[in-house]
């Protein structure tokens, strides 16, 4: 991770840890870096979401990449997935997603997407941040100031996208959903009483969770367990495997192999889980994040085609006992250096036989995470305990 931008982009307090005048640099950088060469304009294409502050992020970007002489596309309200995939198939040379995802609406965050929608390369955000910290670039003059354009009809092709994806047809069926007062509010209706299913997004509209027919949650595990599920039957699983994060419950690994599946996991972020699909070439992995409302459609795709309810579709996974804590810190970096919290985190894994403990450092937030999971609820309780009194300690003596 960089100085300003971590596993899911630039993100911060509105005005505080993250400015209109970074947003306004960004977009300069911006700008210069994409006609760099080329002899036209760069093409930039931006979206937010709701929060109070994404208009003025969106209003500085754009005043900077505008005049770094690049032409800007806006695309308004929409979801984080619409951004990536229109990126790539209009022919953008970057994305912008204005949006803190599932952050305090204070909060706020800019994400970076390359001309094939996936994040900006590690090498390029390195170099916006200089820029941000001092760089110099000429501003464009006369006719070679950049434009914006609306490009609203952008997000009606995504829609149109998404809705060429699913084999069935879902008439009939009533759907509730909570677009959380985010991106997904402009693309989703909603409907109320006697549902067959729930789903629930984040600001984003990234993330999705399930709500089956007797209300109970089906979280990003249990979506994960049924695709793969589904996917194996009809012979679409390569390599009979998806990839998933650390994060994700050992229950899903142990549930999975019971199916004949193995899972591969990988460090939290969906760049982490990409690469990890693209090396191990597996065709299901995923995360909290992805893309919250095709996973909506995929899932109710697998109830109509099975002719099962939703709750039909999760039975044979069983979670295990997990707990977690997420502690803010002042420096993340000395609490995973710490001596004190090594052996810690040690003598906790050794007290959980047949179980897992995880400490790592948050990439979006000034937080230590902490998880916990086994057969013995208790046990897991006492190792986190432990663990935290442990980060804590650090805390105190800084």
């Amino acid at each position: 991770m960089g100085k300003y931008f971590g596993t899911d982009g630039f993100r911060g307090k509105a005005n505080e840890s993250l400015t209109a005048i970074h947003a306004f640099r960004v977009g300069r950088f911006l700008g210069k870096y994409f006609s760099r060469g080329k002899g036209e304009r760069a093409r930039i294409l931006v979206g937010k979401d709701t929060r109070l502050s994404s208009y003025m992020f969106e209003y500085a970007l754009t005043a900077g990449a505008t005049a770094s002489g690049a032409d800007v596309y806006l695309l308004h309200v929409t979801t984080t997935p619409s951004v990536s995939y229109l990126t790539r198939t209009e022919g953008f040379d970057c994305g912008v997603m204005i949006s803190a995802s599932h952050n305090p609406y204070t909060d706020n965050g800019i994400k970076l997407f390359n001309a094939s929608g996936e994040k900006l390369e590690e090498l390029i955000l390195r170099r916006v941040e200089e820029f941000i910290d001092g760089g110099n670039l000429s501003l464009a003059t006369g006719e070679n100031i950049g434009r914006t354009v609306d490009f609203v009809a952008g997000r009606n092709r995504y829609l149109a996208y998404l809705l060429t994806l699913s084999r069935a047809s879902f008439r009939g069926m009533r759907v509730g959903l909570d677009c959380a007062n985010g991106s997904a509010w402009q693309i989703s209706t909603a409907v109320e009483r006697n549902l067959d299913v729930g789903f629930a997004f984040d600001g984003d509209a990234d993330r999705c969770i399930c709500v089956d027919e007797r209300g109970d949650v089906v979280d990003g595990d249990g979506i994960l367990y049924l695709s793969a599920r589904a996917m194996k039957e009809r012979g679409e699983l390569e390599r009979d495997g998806i990839v998933a994060t650390v994060m994700s419950n050992l229950g899903l690994e142990e549930s999975l192999a019971r199916e004949g599946i193995h899972l591969l996991r990988c460090e939290v972020g969906d760049k982490f889980v990409h690469d990890a699909l693209v090396s191990s070439g597996c065709m299901l992995g995923g995360e909290q994040s992805g893309d919250g409302i095709l996973t909506a459609l995929k899932v109710m795709e697998t109830m109509i085609e099975s002719k099962c309810p939703l709750s039909c579709l999760v039975e044979g996974f069983k979670k295990l006992p997990q707990y977690t804590k997420n502690i803010k810190v002042g420096d993340k970096g000395a609490v995973l250096r710490d001596e004190g919290v090594k052996n810690a985190l040690a003598t906790a894994q050794k007290s959980l036989v047949g179980g897992r403990i995880l400490l790592r450092a948050s990439g979006t937030e000034p937080v230590i995470r902490l998880l916990a999971e086994g057969e013995d609820a208790a046990l897991c309780r006492e190792a986190l305990c432990a663990l935290e009194r442990a980060v804590l300690h650090v805390g105190e003596a800084l």
